[in-house]
């Protein structure tokens, strides 16, 4: 099912920074192949999604296929 697994790590203090992940499967029950990928970033003290990206498509019997893909970039974080 999950074929890859990448996590970023910060030296400094060890927080996560980012992770990718890569699922797929096909069997008589589903099938799908899923990539999805966060990065962070740190704004002040704050740690902070800085993108979002999403790649996948789900096929389940008895319904549509699914397909869909999307990149979500946050900047300009302020403190308010």
């Amino acid at each position: 099912m999950i074929k890859e697994i990448v996590t970023i790590f910060d030296m400094r203090n060890f927080n996560i920074l980012g992770r990718s992940v890569d699922m797929k499967m096909n069997n008589l029950a589903f099938d799908f192949d899923v990539k999805m990928n966060i990065e962070m970033g740190y704004f002040g003290d704050e740690k902070l999604p800085t993108k979002i990206s999403y790649q996948g498509n789900w096929d389940i019997p008895l319904k549509k296929e699914e397909r869909a893909s999307f990149l979500v970039l946050h900047r300009g974080y302020s403190e308010e």
